[in-house]
This record gives structure tokens, C-alpha cells and sequence, in this order.
């Protein structure tokens, strides 16, 4: 998959980044990567209109001089880049009604709720300015700048131009982007056309092919308070703004339709911005990349999503483990572990603990062998892969990104768990009490425990069903390489899966990026190091030599599915903080947006986490047998009858022998290959999953699509905003927004 779908995964940065904006200010940082003029227009016109038509573009006045037109003072000034559009063009007279007058008709009302669509409900037919070179015009405050990113080029590209530099083009004296340009002496087309080959390590053409895309970008300070410039335009407007959003929430809406992300941006002070970015400047960051690289499917999507830290919900994420203990006091001293909340199981007291962050005897650089890494290290290693601060020092946990998470820690003695003790189930149930009450939403489960001795009530499970409303259980799978379909599933808590909508139980896969495959055990060849089963464990995560934090100042790899279940923690936390998600639809999401493959379907009930999809939760995602990947809206689905085109749903025929008829509001995946599909969809409001295949002719069936974005193989099939139809027989994959 190229750049554009990866970067079209999530569409909105939203960040405080502290100075000169007010406490009522937000500033919008935006990206579009656009690659012809016309993606330019419509890319500035959706972000300006949007911010317009939510009252909340400010604007400043300017001189003309000797500029005649607006559009020369909106490029002159850095508030355009390339050609006026005619919608553009009717909010600027909008602003300026002394020099300019227009012609207007209201819009529809179902195109209201597009704000970027029309100019204050309405569309302008004609426009008549008047204005002089002495005289001041109102403009947008703000600046998009335009710069050039790489991006993989084909595979055997042949290197056309070298040379190339990397110069910072700022957008404000804070936040500034990467502008690649060509160096004193280098060819001067280099990176000003579209398809010019370069080579990043060599002079000679053997280094890594890529090629320069074009990108806009710009920052923008929002107000939640209306703005003056607004008060007038809307006293005869058919629109009224709306500033009861306190979270941004209808404006992140509006824009997440059609605004993509795909910079990554560098602070004055060097840190990088956002959850899944600034790994790659973390020391050890070669130990992670695997990880990193698997949780957001790079292979397919390119990069990972753009996620900022502000406007997200906030809330804690509980690690339920075991942690070192000495003389009853509790060990948690690493060097890239900051504060942690802990609720001690004696007494529920949450203590706030911590870590070595700031101790100068920690160097922070070693990596141990596989053998060095010890039981007693197991907590702490869950905890660092899911929090190791950003810091320059050792790693980047998976949520390291996200300021307004906190982590709560429920530290236990493993010896109990395996037991039975009846009290340590208790504690465990308790603990969890006191954990909602922190605002945990998401509890990560790395350990399993026997049952209570003489088959007494089971105290965790009870308080995880209570808890089925608010908060989701990411249970490692274990390791005992069980086949749950061939007997009952009795590793606790992960075999509460099938019964408790609010728990999602993980098994460990190998990190290969094309295929779905279970964690082997090396020492048992022929056998599997995670337990498993289609009923019981729903999706899976790479598991093998994962490196995380130890002891106190060290690094080092573990293997098992307990190192699978943080990057499911982590995926989900992340959705769930993007908006009121329920437990049981974060993991329905989870599930049917994974990475399928039909070797697995007896094996785990979704495929490998797929956090970028995942991700791109408000549009649909199709995929074509050529390779061709578009997003957008999926409006109906339309069967041909006697030549003509009828509203429809199509038939499916299980490997079994039975018939399903589905209607697209229900699906929530297609996955086909070679005549033989999976296929999630809801029955009742619950999440089914079926292997069938078509029973009906799918060439006789059509997708209708509202495209949004579009892969490089689509290229010259669809553009923005086309309405597109698509045979059935043509989708490898389709994978709905998020109901």
C-alpha cells in the first residue's frame, strides 16, 4: 500500500501547543498530501470552508498595494497555495461585503450538515468587487506552506536525481516541518516534479529509491468563544454557528470526513508530537521497530496514523501483574518508566509511585540476553511496552504519546494465582473496583489463574461481567498451546471471551508482515507456544523477542502472549479515547478491521491487530484484487435485474451447505480470496462471523461509493468525491467505518 492510504488513516490533528494561543484557543495543525492542483483546490477549500462554516476561522486585515485580485493577496500573504476556487473565492467577499457584492441561493438542507460544501448555507452565482490598491481586504489568519516528502518509489525505479537536502520550513516560530530540496549544485528540477526518483544513501544510485510528493500544510489557533468577524455574517445567514462544543467534538466530525494527516512535525525543542510518532529517535528504537511496524500494518498502509494529544478523552489503562516485591516494598525503580498509579491488594489504597526516571545512576543503555530477562521482570516488561517514556533514553512504549493517559498498576504475588487461592481472586475483583474508580476504562490481563479450589464462585469473573458496560479486559491467550475447539477452554480469564462481550483474548503470532501465523514453540517443534481456538481468542499480535524494559536500567526480549496483549491494550485505548466508544464495540472493532487470512480461520476468530484500520474508524476501506485501495463512504449496494439496477442485498452460501442473505448496513467485513470469503456482520447487535462464499453472480452486484481517498494504483480510475461503482467480483477486501 502507498503513502496516500497510510496517511489517510486519521484526519485531524488536534493540539495545545502551549504559548501564545488563550485558554479558549486550540490550535488545528492540518495536512493534506496532494499531489496535482486540483486535489490542492479542493484540499484548502474543505479545511477553510469547514473552519468557516464552524465559525472558527479568524481572520486579519491586509493592505492591497499593488496586488489587484484576492487571490494575488491570499498567495502573497501565505493563505493559498496555487489557483482561487469559486467557493473560496464567496467566503472572501462574504468577509469583505464593502467591497464586494454577490448573488446567492440557500443550499439543501441535507447539505448543511457538509460545512464544507457551501459558504454559510449558501452558494454564491455571481460576485462583483470593488476594491483599490489603497484600500484593506480581510483574509484567513493563517499560513499553508507546501513542501516536498518522500515516499517509497516502485519497486526497480530507476534513480533519476540525487542530492538532496532537508531544510525546516516553519509554520509558526514553534512548529516547523521537513522541506526536502535539492543541495548547491544538484539538479534544479529535484524535487519541484512529481515522479522525480531520488536516492537517500548514495551518489551512484544505490540507495533507497524514493520519490517527492508534494504536501500542504498549516496551523491554525481556533476559539471556542464566537468570533467578532462572525456576529454580522449571521444575522441573515440560513445557518447559525455552534460554539457548545467544549471538546472540539463536532468540529473534529466535520473535518474527519475529508481532511487527511500525514506530516510529522518537529517542535523547536526537538520532541516530536503525538501518540506512534518520535519512536524512531528513541536509542534502542531498532528492538522496537518490528513492533511498531506490525501494530500499524506499514506493509499495507505505509505509515502509522497521525495521532495528537489534545482533544482526546481522558482516561488511565490498568496493567494487572505481577511486579518485584521486596521486603513489602514494591520494586518499580526503571530508568524509562515515570509515574504510575498503584492499587496495593491488601487494602485497595492507590498510591502514586515514582519510577527511576530522574535518577542520574540509571544509564538507561543496556540490552540483556533472552536468559537474563527474568520471571520477576515480567510486570515490569508488560508495563514498559505500554509506557516507557519518550525520552531519548532507552524506548517508546506504544502510549508513550498520550499526556493525558495515566497508567494504573495492580501489582499481585504469581504464586497465589496458581493456587486457587480463593482470597487472591477477591483482591483481584476489589482492586478492580478501585481501578474503575480511577477512570481505568481498559484493564491489560498478562497472567491466567486456576479456578477457586471446590468450584466456588469465581470473583474475577464476576467483576468483569459487572463491569461489562464501561470497561474492556485484553487477557493474554496463555501459553500452553491448547486447542480450545478440541475441548473446554479453561485458561482463566482468557476463555471468558466467549461468554463476556467485554473481554478480548489475545494469542501470540509470529512477526511476518504477509501472512497470519501462530507463535511457534522452538523447543516442541510441531506445537505452539499460545493457546488457541476460533470460539475463545479473538485476535493475535506478534509475540516473539519483543523487547521492553527490565530490572531497573536494563532492556531486554521476551516471548509469549503476554507480550501480544499490550499492543491490543494499546490499540484499544487509543480508539476508545477518539470518542465515547462502548467495550463491546471497541472489540468488535478490533476484530473484524484485523489483518484476516483464511489459513487461521480455526485458529483465532479475527486475524493480526491492524491498529491503522482500526483507526480509520469513520470511513469505509475497500480493497481490489488489482491492489487498488480507496476510502470513502459506502452509500448502497445495487443489483443488476433484467438490465437494470435495483436496491439489493447479496446471498452467501456457507461451506456448510446453508444460505445468508446480507444487506450492506449489516457487514462489517468482506474478506475474499479464490472464491472462498470472511464475513462479519451483525445479527441482533452482536458480531457474527461466517466462511462462505457467493452464491449469486457478484458480478451481477455493485458497490456505490463516495471516494474520499484513493492509492497510487487507482490513480487514474477515481478522484475525490467521485461516485464510484464497483462489482463485487473486483473487492479482495472491504472493511466498514465504525457503527
Amino acid at each position: 500500500m502507498k503513502t496516500q492510504i497510510g496517511t489517510c488513516a486519521l484526519v485531524l490533528v488536534l493540539a495545545t501547543f502551549g504559548g501564545s494561543a488563550s485558554a479558549q484557543d486550540r490550535e488545528i495543525v492540518w495536512t493534506e498530501r496532494a499531489e496535482s492542483t486540483v486535489q490542492a483546490q479542493l484540499a484548502q477549500e474543505q479545511f477553510l470552508l469547514t473552519l468557516f462554516n464552524t465559525g472558527r476561522l479568524p481572520f486579519k486585515e491586509v493592505p492591497m498595494d499593488t496586488r489587484t485580485t484576492l487571490e494575488q493577496v491570499m498567495r502573497a500573504e501565505g493563505a493559498w497555495v496555487g489557483p482561487m476556487t469559486e467557493q473560496v473565492a464567496s467566503m472572501l467577499c462574504e468577509v469583505n461585503r464593502d467591497h464586494c457584492d454577490q448573488d446567492s441561493k440557500e443550499v439543501e438542507a441535507n447539505t448543511l450538515a457538509n460545512q464544507s460544501k457551501h459558504v454559510g448555507g449558501t452558494r454564491s452565482t455571481d460576485l462583483r468587487w470593488t476594491v483599490g490598491k489603497d484600500e484593506t481586504v480581510r483574509i484567513p489568519d493563517l499560513r499553508i506552506a507546501q513542501v516536498w516528502k518522500p515516499e517509497p518509489a516502485d519497486k526497480g525505479a530507476k534513480v533519476e536525481a540525487t542530492g538532496i537536502k532537508i531544510i525546516q520550513n516553519c509554520l509558526t516560530d514553534r512548529i516547523c516541518i521537513d522541506d526536502y530540496v535539492p543541495q548547491e549544485g544538484a539538479n534544479d528540477r529535484l524535487g519541484r516534479f512529481r515522479g522525480v526518483k531520488v536516492a537517500t544513501r548514495s551518489t551512484d544510485g544505490s540507495g533507497l529509491a524514493l520519490r517527492l510528493v508534494p504536501q500542504l500544510n498549516a496551523v491554525v489557533s481556533v476559539s471556542e468563544a464566537p468570533l467578532a468577524d462572525y456576529e454580522e455574517i449571521v444575522k441573515d445567514r440560513a445557518i447559525r454557528f455552534d460554539f457548545n462544543d467544549n471538546q472540539f467534538e463536532k468540529l473534529n466530525q466535520s473535518l474527519s470526513r475529508g481532511i487527511v494527516g500525514g506530516v510529522q512535525l518537529r517542535l523547536e525543542h526537538g520532541h516530536d508530537t503525538g501518540a506512534l510518532s518520535g519512536f524512531e529517535s528513541e536509542p534502542l528504537a531498532p528492538h522496537t521497530k518490528d513492533v511498531f511496524d506490525s501494530f500499524c500494518n506499514r506493509a499495507v498502509h505505509g505509515e502509522c496514523p497521525i495521532i495528537n494529544t489534545d482533544g482526546l478523552a481522558s482516561m488511565a489503562v490498568a496493567i494487572v501483574d505481577q511486579v518485584p516485591i521486596v521486603d513489602d516494598e514494591l520494586i518499580l525503580s526503571h530508568c524509562d518508566l515515570g509515574k504510575v498509579s498503584i492499587i496495593r491488594l491488601s487494602d485497595r489504597v492507590v498510591l502514586e509511585h515514582q519510577a527511576g526516571l530522574d535518577d542520574p545512576n540509571f544509564d538507561c543503555s543496556t540490552v540483556v540476553l533472552p536468559h537474563q530477562v527474568l520471571p520477576e521482570h515480567h510486570g515490569t516488561h508488560v508495563l514498559g511496552m505500554l509506557a516507557a517514556e519518550r525520552n531519548n533514553r532507552g524506548i517508546s512504549g506504544l502510549l508513550s504519546g498520550l499526556p493525558n493517559l495515566s497508567f494504573v498498576v495492580i501489582p499481585f504475588d504469581s504464586v497465589r494465582a496458581d493456587q486457587g487461592d480463593s482470597n487472591f481472586a477477591i483482591d483481584i475483583a476489589q482492586a478492580i473496583d478501585a481501578a474503575i474508580f480511577e477512570q481505568v476504562k481498559v484493564f491489560n490481563l498478562s497472567f491466567s489463574y486456576s479456578p477457586p479450589q471446590n468450584g466456588g464462585k469465581d470473583e474475577i469473573r464476576d467483576r468483569i461481567k459487572k463491569w461489562e458496560d464501561h470497561a474492556l479486559f485484553v487477557v493474554a491467550g496463555g501459553k500452553e498451546g491448547d486447542d480450545a475447539n478440541e475441548g473446554p477452554c479453561e485458561t482463566r480469564p482468557a476463555c471468558f471471551a466467549e461468554s463476556l462481550e467485554n473481554v478480548i483474548s489475545v494469542v501470540g503470532l509470529e512477526t511476518v508482515p504477509d501472512t497470519v501465523a501462530l507463535l511457534e514453540n522452538l523447543d516442541e517443534p510441531g506445537k505452539f507456544l499460545t493457546n488457541f481456538g476460533d470460539k475463545n481468542f479473538m485476535l493475535g499480535a506478534p509475540a516473539r523477542n519483543i523487547v521492553s524494559t527490565v530490572g531497573t536500567s536494563s532492556f531486554g526480549p521476551a516471548t509469549g502472549t503476554s507480550q501480544a496483549a499490550p499492543q491490543v491494550t494499546a490499540a484499544a485505548v487509543l480508539l476508545m479515547s477518539r470518542g465515547n466508544v462502548s467495550p463491546k464495540k471497541v472489540r468488535e472493532r478490533l476484530i473484524y478491521s484485523s489483518r484476516l487470512s483464511l489459513d487461521t480461520i480455526d485458529q483465532i476468530n479475527g486475524g493480526a491487530l491492524d491498529a491503522t484500520a482500526t483507526l480509520m474508524k469513520d470511513r469505509d476501506q475497500v480493497q481490489l484484487i488489482d491492489g487498488c485501495r480507496i476510502t470513502g463512504s459506502a452509500l448502497d449496494l445495487r443489483r443488476e435485474v433484467g438490465g437494470n439496477l435495483d436496491q439489493g442485498s447479496f446471498d452467501l452460501t456457507f461451506l456448510s451447505g446453508p444460505q445468508l442473505s446480507l444487506r450492506l448496513r449489516d457487514v462489517r467485513r468482506m474478506f475474499f480470496r479464490n472464491n472462498r470469503g470472511i464475513f462479519f456482520h451483525t445479527l441482533n447487535g452482536t458480531l457474527k462471523r461466517e466462511i462462505a462464499t457467493f452464491t449469486n453472480n457478484p458480478e451481477k452486484h455493485l458497490l456505490r461509493l463516495s471516494v474520499k481517498s484513493f492509492s497510487d494504483e487507482c490513480a487514474d480510475r477515481f478522484a475525490v468525491d467521485d461516485l464510484a461503482t464497483i462489482k463485487l467480483s473486483e473487492i479482495a477486501d472491504f472493511i466498514s467505518r465504525m457503527q
